[in-house]
Order: C-alpha cells, then structure tokens, then sequence
C-alpha cells in the first residue's frame, strides 16, 4: 500500500471513529400539579442548588420545585395563577432574588411573582398585554439594568414590549406588528452594535421576523426570512465560530430544526435545514460536548423526545443521542444542576403529570475509537489511571502524567506502539489525532509522545506484555489550552485491517 493511499485510508478511518454519544442517567420524574406548558431554572432561594419553576394551564398554577441536594427537590409548592402557559425568570424588581414572570394566556395578561428571596412567591403586578399571550421573554431592551419584558401575543399577531422602571413595575411601551401567530420570542444583540434586537417566529406564515434596534426601543421594520413549517421555539448562539450570534427553529410540522446564520450585519442570509424528529415543538443552544462550540437539544412534542444534535465545527449538525421524556412535552430547559460542567434538561410534560430531570452521566467519549484490544490508561500525579470512558483531566505545570498502553487479550503483545498527543484550543479539539500526524504538523497540533516505529538505541519501542507505561513532565505555558492523547497500533490485526485507536482522552491544563 503506498503512503498515500495509506493517509487516505486512516484520515476516512479517523473520521469514522470520531463520531459521538452524550450520555445521561434515566429520568428523575417529578410529580407535577397536571399539564405542565413550561419549565425553567434558577436558584430562588440563595442556598447554591438550582431549583425548578413550571406552568401548568390546566390546574392554574405555577409550581415551585426547591431543591434538597443538586439532583433532588422538595415537593411542589403551588401558587394559584390564571391559565399560565409560559414563563421567565429574572430580578425583576432589583432586590437580588430571582422572580417569575408568567404569560395569562385566557386573561391577556402577565403576572409577576415577586420572590421574598426564600423562594416564596406573591403575584406584585398584572399587566394588559396583547389577546392570547403565549411565551414571555425577560431582558433589558432599553439599556438601563433593569429587566424588560416581551410577550407574543397569538391571537391578536403582536408582540408587546414593556419598560421596567427599575423597581418591578412594568408597563406596556407598546407592540410591534408580528403576523399570523408569533409563537415565539428571542432577545439578542444581532449585529454587535450594543443595542438588544427582537426575533420571533411566525407560525402561520413559516417564517422568523428580526426586528434590528435603531436605538433602545426603537426598531427598524422587521426582515422576514423563510425556515420550515409552523415555526416553534427559537434560539441564538454562534455555530460557525464567527463570533456573531445564529440562530435556530424548530419547525413543528416540517420535522426540521431551520439554523440561519448571521453575516455579521444582523442578517441572515445563509440557512440549512437539520431533519429531526416527530414534532418539534422547543428547542435550547448549549455547549453539551465541549467540542466544536453550541449544540441544539431539540424537544419532540409529538415522539415525546430530547433529539441531540451536536455541532461537526463547520456550522452543520450531527446526531448526538435521543432521550425519551414524557407524553407530549411542551417546554424544555437546559443547565448544570450538579456543577460538573456538563448540561442538564429539564423537561414539562403536557398530558402524563410529571416534570423529567435528565442529568447528564459519566464521561463522555469524545474519540470512541476502533473497539480493538487496545486501552490506553491515563492519570496525573499519581492517581489512578483510567481507561475507558474517561476524557478530561484537570492538570497544571509542573504535574506528572502517567500514560499506559495495553493489550488485555495480547493481540498487539510485542509489536511497535505509538501514542500520540495535539495540542488545541479549548472547545475546538481536532475530529482525531492521526490527519495531524500523518502531514507531518509537529508545531501547534500533532505530536509523538512515544513513536515505536522510530529505534531508540537500535531498538523498537513494542507493547509489553501487561501494558508499557511513560509518564512525562507537563511544562508551564499551556494554560488555557487543551491536549487531545490517543494510543494506536499501525495492524492488520486491527478490525479495519490498518489501524487500532484507543479511545482518545483530553488533558485540560488549567
């Protein structure tokens, strides 16, 4: 085989090993009043642990979930509240507790709940808004630190701004034009000019309105553009690493996520369309692999679904899991309730009478590798060292780490090893070791830290019987950065009949 077919063939072979499940605990079910609409996270009452608020239209409640440990939560606590379909949450008066802000869909109203800073709640205001209000959004629109808040008014196509006056007291400013059926709203800085621009979704139409502000509170017509069908749940987040903000649809009955990107300008003249699952009705941006940047979790009204799409770092989306909820979820959260960097869902399902907890479990695999009899062991100053499942750990200069390569079953016993490193940003780790290797990029990337096909002394480096280990002085200078390690064996004993890789494991040096 010529060398050049031989980089070919491990280059498509990295690319199908790199491929990636998140993985999450089953479901914690916690009982709710009845049909929960939304949910949403924070900590109400300051003792650290992120607790839980959802609507629920049917009983005319909010419930408030506090928490007993990261993981676990007291029952709900009830508050009387008039056909709550949506909600936000948000210091709205300034005291330094988070309150709720709730859509009345029947009454044409918000409600404000002020927190008395245990996680206590009382109903401070009700506010006329437009007919029908279905989701409400809380940020400051008029640059003054306080919180605004903006509604999508359904039935009537509006969308209602109101001001904040610093201490919870909000008024209507006044409504922007939507059209048929704003189901959704979204507050961002569209084209980096420091003034918070309006998006939502249009459901009758199949299309997104950007309203971009001229100055607080003052927006310029809205430019529409086309996505899938019956627009849902929208979203914002950078998925090219272009530094400007994106977006993402669910497209309820078109089965597709429409992402748009932004050109810089507040404009998005570039879009693609992700096909998913039955109904999507939600969807969240998140950091859920530290890879490549945002992900989209996806929530399926319809197959009762959290579909995982994972960001391939070329600004296009690839399967990552499917997480099945309950009978048809409506509102979907994301957060850290454990704090292991890693994020969580919380989920309000509409018809079974639950919220569902997802928390997210273990370590994720990065590089899967082939499945070959072949591990590659890893540890720092003398710690155990792991080999399967495991990819980050912390490390600082001056710190050892200990790398291990064995064979458990003796398929690779005597033959030269190879185990290899690149260096990389953190959150943009290479799709896999070897293309860096193999094109000789031995500065910023790829490296050798033990090349068995290269004598030391006139002799090979092989695999011991039992397993080789090395370890090495981790030097000052790499704060911030990322250190991707993988052990392989060049075999025709391998399942692919070139090469065997073990699961890659990433060095975090902090």
């Amino acid at each position: 085989m010529s060398r050049h077919v031989a980089v070919f063939c491990l280059l498509a072979l990295c690319a199908s090993v790199s491929a990636q499940t998140i993985n999450y605990a089953p479901p914690i079910l916690l009982s709710a009043a009845g049909n929960t609409v939304d949910v949403s996270t924070a900590d109400l009452n300051n003792d650290g642990l992120l607790d839980i608020v959802s609507s629920d239209l049917a009983g005319n409640v909010v419930s408030v979930f506090l928490a007993t440990s990261a993981t676990s939560f007291a029952p709900a606590v009830n508050y009387t509240s008039n056909s709550p379909v949506a909600l936000d949450l948000g210091d709205a008066d300034g005291d330094g507790d988070i309150d709720v802000l709730v859509a009345d869909f029947d009454g044409n109203a918000v409600h404000l709940l002020n927190n008395d800073g245990s996680g206590v709640l009382s109903v401070a205001a009700t506010v006329a808004v437009g007919i029908g209000p279905g989701k409400v959004r809380l940020a400051d629109l008029d640059g003054d630190d306080d919180l605004d808040a903006l509604t999508t008014n359904g039935t009537s196509g509006t969308i209602s701004v109101l001001t904040n006056d610093g201490t919870g007291v909000l008024t209507v400013a006044f409504s922007l034009t939507a059209g048929i059926f704003p189901a959704d709203v979204d507050a961002l800085d569209a084209n980096a000019d420091g003034l918070v621009d309006i998006v939502c979704t249009l459901s009758g139409s199949d299309s997104i309105l950007v309203f971009n502000a001229l100055s607080p509170l003052n927006f310029a017509a809205p430019t529409s553009y086309s996505v899938g069908t019956f627009p849902r749940g929208v979203d914002h987040g950078d998925f090219d690493s272009d530094g400007d903000l994106d977006l993402c649809v669910a497209n309820q009955f078109s089965n597709t996520v429409s992402v748009l990107y932004n050109d810089g300008t507040g404009n998005y003249p570039m879009s693609i369309s992700v096909a998913v699952g039955n109904g999507p009705i939600d969807l969240v941006v998140a950091d859920l692999e530290h890879r490549f940047g945002n992900d989209i979790a996806v929530l399926h009204y319809n197959a009762g679904t959290i579909e995982l799409h994972r960001n391939d770092g070329f600004g296009g989306f690839l399967p990552a899991g499917t997480l099945v909820a309950g009978v048809f979820p409506t509102g979907l959260a994301a957060t850290d309730f454990d704090g292991d960097d890693n994020i969580d869902f919380v989920v309000a399902n509409n018809v079974s009478p639950d919220l569902s907890l997802f928390v997210h479990q273990g370590s994720d695999v990065l590089y899967p590798g082939t499945g070959d009899d072949l591990i590659l062991g890893f540890g720092v100053n003398g710690a155990p060292m792991t080999g399967t499942g495991t990819y980050l750990i912390d490390a600082h200069a001056g710190d050892s780490l200990t790398l291990s390569l064995s064979s458990p079953g003796g398929t690779y016993d005597l033959l030269p090893l190879i185990i290899a490193g690149q260096l990389h940003y953190r959150g943009f780790p290479p799709p896999n070791v070897m293309p860096g290797i193999w094109l000789n990029q031995f500065t910023f990337g790829a490296q050798f830290l033990v090349n068995g096909l290269a004598p030391v002394n006139g002799f090979l480096q092989i695999l011991t019987p039992g397993g080789s280990v090395y370890s090495f002085a981790i030097p000052a200078g790499f704060e911030g950065l990322d250190f991707m390690v993988q052990g392989i064996m060049l075999s025709s004993l391998s399942s692919n009949g070139i090469a065997a890789f073990t699961e890659g494991h990433v060095l975090r040096f902090l």
